[in-house]
């Protein structure tokens, strides 16, 4: 087991496989041993938003915002599988975008994290 520190919130946790992208256990913050793919600088915004599939209304919150993508946490069990395409929808924000979901990870239970692209090309 590796000791790692979570540089979010600073707490210590174990693991056995430290090349792993994992949560921290206590903040939900994604350990990234792979280099970082966004370039762009991200806003921290805590915003209630809708993703719409289809028919269905997923409830989400977003944890930070880029000009070419969003970070976005659920708290049930989403039926979405990376690739498919949504449209967001962040009220506060007047932002409605198309988004394709780049990625998706349990963060426990009754907790998901995943990142969406924006498929139309503006300034967030």
């Amino acid at each position: 087991m590796e000791k790692v520190i979570c540089p979010n919130c600073g707490k210590a946790s174990y693991t056995a496989s430290p090349q792993a992208n994992a949560p921290c256990p206590y903040c939900g913050h994604l350990f990234q041993t792979e280099e970082e793919r966004r370039c762009e600088p991200r806003r921290r915004e805590r915003e209630v938003l809708v993703l719409l599939l289809n028919s269905e209304v997923i409830p989400a919150r977003t944890v930070d915002i880029s000009p070419r993508g969003i970070g976005l946490e659920l708290r049930e069990n989403p039926d979405l599988k990376p690739g498919q395409q949504v449209v967001l929808d962040i009220h506060s924000l007047r932002l409605r975008k198309r988004a394709q979901l780049i990625w998706l990870c349990s963060q426990g239970e009754r907790a998901w994290r995943g990142g969406l692209e924006f498929l139309e090309t503006s300034p967030a």
